[in-house]
């Protein structure tokens, strides 16, 4: 086995070198310490627990967020000749059973999973008889309740520290010191090690564009883009209405949000990846673990939510190393938009006890029981006959469950119950009367006891395998006996299912987290506030106030639409430099390193004006990423 970490990198990888903080995290790895590992957006985050697992005896636990990403990392891994698994959703217990096998005598360097899967016995029982060499948390800022993207079940996470005492890396490119702090206590990091590198893209130029006409910019420089382009928008019908506008200009795009099949994702992306679209238009749902090298300009059409999630999505554009565009196209109604979409639909500490008092009225909950109970139920019912929001009252039930009070699934089902309401006398007349309708009538009285006396839940599946019959079938019988008044039918739709985690003591059951509910509130609404100031203020580079919010001092980046502005009494420097770029690119052809290198002039000069100069139309790359004097 090769034990050298650039020897690893340079056998599966290819690369000579390591970036920026790579080396030094991979080294605290392998010494057996516990690492948080903070890396902007394209900073190779994967290399830095991937080179140390090959590196070390055992199986890598790898926890990743999106089902998409685990396929992905695996593809890329088998296809290097690495063994990876991922247990991925809809798998059997046998398959299951099957790669955990493969995990154990098979040679597997890499088990990947989601969060929820630490949730199952089976699992972290087959874990604990591993030989894990490390623990590798991606995207570790879904277990702070701080953070832009929380996801309750990462904090199954510390389960594996009770099965193993292997090192654990936690990965992120986006998290605030309160969410580092949250990071190191809610995974029990021990005698961590730091490292972030900086958040700093010196090659990405931050535009923010105040138009009336939006749709208008948008197509301009959609023709103009010198390669590919990532409009994102914070709606699927959107994603829709943009996809037709762009198409009638002559423009090659691909689609992809939260409400396409798994087929039509994977196609769009590909199409996307592979160039045979140059457009990709999306929600958020888009982007996570996507590694294309050639966007030269990523656009947001819509203010996104808040700065890290600005931060993460542009931060796809120029990955080449070459100059690329962060653009956010906003008119005065969006600001508007965004509050009504993100703010108003939240649900302050008020709103969770008042849905939880509701909660526990519609489901006849008495005071301190409910505990380890299942409850199913009609959404739209609940929320109909108290007169709440729905958003609201939705986004009040998730954060219930976000703090282990209640568990809550979507389940969509139909729930029958019914109840005999004539005597056992008439009962018996009517199947002698009506023998077609005798098998249901014996067939209920048999299975259900106290038909007569109560409304019983019918389950329309058991009755179906025991007559051998459809449940349609089932469904057509009820309902004649419902008209032929023998029974009370009732067929009642749910559409949530919510498992009761503690006892229900009203606000005493809340009041544990009722500070935390209440900051994080207020917190989602400073996030909402400061992209509105990002966007709104024109008084500070944009690449300042992006890296101070990620608590990372620096200078004016030059190339941001501020520093042009600021720097306009420059244009006589930037038209020389514009003179001597275009005579270098008579006589060869260049790439921006080499015309930075050449100039000798300061790099952000250097890139602002390869911009300027795309913008008008006087140079182009072509397809070895140099610059051309058209």
């Amino acid at each position: 086995m090769v034990k050298d970490p650039l020897e690893i990198l340079k056998k599966f990888w290819g690369y000579d070198t390591f970036k920026r903080n790579q080396l030094e995290i991979i080294k605290d790895v392998l010494a057996g310490s516990d690492v948080l590992a903070l890396l902007p957006t394209g900073g190779g985050k994967s290399l830095c627990f991937q080179v140390p697992a090959l590196a070390m005896d055992g199986v890598c636990v790898v926890i990743s967020p999106l089902i998409a990403l685990i396929q992905d990392q695996v593809t890329r891994l088998s296809n290097q000749g690495i063994k990876a698994i991922g247990l991925t959703a809809g798998i059997s217990r046998d398959r299951l059973i099957e790669l955990l096998d493969n995990c154990d005598y098979g040679g597997v360097k890499f088990l990947y999973m989601s969060p929820e899967r630490l949730q199952q016995p089976m699992v972290l029982e087959r874990l604990s008889r591993m030989k894990i060499s490390l623990i590798a948390v991606d995207e570790a800022h879904c277990i702070s309740s701080w953070g832009h993207d929380f996801r309750p079940a990462y904090l199954k996470c510390t389960s594996l520290r009770a099965i193993t005492d292997a090192p654990m890396i936690a990965l992120t490119a986006t998290a605030t010191a309160k969410v580092q702090q949250d990071i190191v206590e809610n995974l029990s990091l021990k005698v961590v090690q730091r490292h972030k590198a900086s958040f700093l893209r010196h090659n990405i130029s931050y535009h923010v564009t105040q138009v009336e006409d939006k749709l208008y910019y948008l197509k301009e420089i959609c023709q103009k883009a010198s390669q590919s382009v990532i409009i994102y928008v914070n709606s699927r019908r959107m994603v829709t209405s943009l996809s037709n506008e762009l198409k009638k200009e002559g423009l090659s795009v691909a689609i992809y949000h939260g409400g396409l099949s798994k087929i039509e994702r994977e196609a769009a992306l590909n199409n996307w990846l592979k160039d045979h679209a140059k457009i990709m238009i999306a929600t958020n749902a888009f982007g996570m673990g996507i590694d294309k090298g050639n966007v030269s300009d990523v656009i947001h059409f819509q203010i996104p939510e808040s700065l890290e999630n600005y931060y993460q999505e542009s931060g796809r554009a120029g990955r080449d190393g070459d100059p690329a565009n962060a653009i956010i196209l906003w008119a005065t109604p969006d600001v508007t938009q965004l509050k009504n979409q993100f703010i108003d639909p939240m649900a302050a500490l008020k709103e969770v006890q008042l849905v939880y008092r509701k909660l526990n009225a519609f489901l006849r909950i008495p005071y301190g029981e409910g505990n380890d109970q299942t409850y199913q139920f009609s959404f739209n019912a609940f929320v109909s006959q108290y007169e709440l929001k729905t958003l609201k009252t939705y986004n009040a039930l998730k954060t219930l469950d976000q703090f282990g009070i209640i568990r809550l699934e979507e389940n969509f089902d139909k729930r029958t119950t019914l109840k005999y309401l004539c005597s056992k006398e008439r009962l018996y007349d009517y199947m002698d009367s009506n023998e077609k309708m005798k098998p249901i009538i014996l067939n209920l009285s048999r299975t259900y006891g106290g038909l007569f006396e109560f409304e019983t839940k019918i389950d329309l599946h058991l009755l179906a395998k025991k007559m051998t019959k459809n449940t349609s079938d089932i469904q057509i019988d009820l309902v004649q006996l419902h008209k032929d008044q023998l029974i009370a039918l009732d067929v009642y739709t749910t559409d949530l299912k919510v498992v009761y985690l503690l006892p229900r003591e009203d606000e005493r059951t809340i009041a544990p987290f009722a500070n935390r509910i209440e900051n994080i509130f207020e917190e989602r609404i400073k996030k909402v506030n400061a992209m509105i100031a990002y966007v709104t203020q024109k008084e500070r580079c944009r690449n300042k106030i992006l890296l101070a919010y990620f608590d990372e001092k620096s200078t004016d980046c030059g190339i941001c639409d501020y520093c042009i502005q600021k720097n306009s009494a420059q244009d006589l420097a930037l038209n020389e430099l514009s003179h001597a770029i275009l005579s270098l690119l008579v006589a060869q052809n260049y790439t921006s390193r080499q015309l930075v290198s050449t100039l000798e002039k300061p790099k952000e000069l250097v890139l602002n004006c390869i911009q300027f100069l795309l913008k008008e139309g006087r140079i182009e790359i072509n397809s070895q990423n140099e610059y051309v004097k058209k």
